[in-house]
């Protein structure tokens, strides 16, 4: 697993415990869904910057009946995962 630095165990606070599924051969383990503001705080930006995100489909998230939307933590570990940079890329050794 990569290591995300501080984002990784997320908070127990930030998990919607009542949003988690029982445990199943096909899905192991669920950390549980997060609302919007519990993403956007475990992604370290604003409610607002999420909120484009997803209007613009860049980040995935889960639609529940009446438009609320969440995230799975582990949807969003491989979103971060995909994105991360290599600082390194192009220097001479």
């Amino acid at each position: 697993m990569p290591d995300y630095g501080s984002l990784w165990p997320i908070p127990t606070e930030l998990c919607d415990n009542s949003a988690t599924f029982p445990k199943t051969e096909s899905q192991p383990y669920n950390q549980g869904l997060l609302t919007m503001e519990q993403a956007a705080q475990y992604l370290a930006v604003s409610s607002t910057m999420l909120e484009e995100w997803v209007s613009k489909g860049e980040v995935p998230f889960v639609g529940l009946p009446g438009g609320e939307k969440r995230f799975s933590v582990r949807q969003l570990e491989d979103w971060i995962a995909k994105r991360l940079v290599n600082a390194n890329v192009g220097e001479e050794d």
